[in-house]
């Protein structure tokens, strides 16, 4: 099972010309995206025994698994021009989303012997996501309040495994 969270955080802010703080038009907007993932990879790898307590290897990899995004934050508002009660506007923004989702990835890598059946490796992956969350901001958050939207990626990943290897 793999489990992966990423966070982001937004801060917008626009800011009108001002001669005086009679006629200030300021608008802020501050968001997170918490974007959770449940995969199970299923995978395969392909050793090259180079002899000795060195494998090097190329793998392939799906995931499916499920999805869970919320978007939270304030959207502020401050104009001096406008009418008193639209003078100083403050909108909370909450939005949240789960479903099926997926990844693939292909990569190399090396596995060190490091006991007799113990391993630690080196790998590199490319990989696509068919699901990253992210903040749909339009143009005016009053008539359309921020929420959250969806697109697919692309991306690399890098890291170390461990392994316990169990084989006659």
């Amino acid at each position: 099972m793999q489990y992966s969270q990423m966070t982001q955080d937004i801060l917008n802010s626009v800011t009108s010309p001002t001669f005086t703080s009679a006629n200030l038009i300021r608008a802020d907007m501050d968001e997170e995206v918490r974007d959770r993932k449940l995969l199970l990879p299923i995978g395969i790898r392909r050793y090259w025994n180079s002899g000795g307590d060195v494998s090097p290897f190329v793998r392939g990899m799906v995931a499916p698994g499920y999805y869970d995004s919320d978007l939270s934050g304030t959207f502020t508002s401050i104009c001096n021009l406008c009418s008193p009660d639209q003078q100083n506007l403050v909108q909370d923004i909450r939005d949240s989303d789960s479903g099926f989702t997926w990844e693939a990835s292909a990569g190399f890598g090396v596995d060190f012997r490091l006991a007799d059946r113990f391993l630690i490796g080196l790998y590199a992956n490319y990989g696509y996501r068919d699901r990253v969350s992210t903040a749909d901001n339009r143009e005016s958050p009053l008539d359309d309040p921020p929420h959250l939207g969806d697109d697919d990626a692309d991306f690399w990943t890098a890291g170390i495994s461990f392994g316990l290897e169990f084989r006659n």
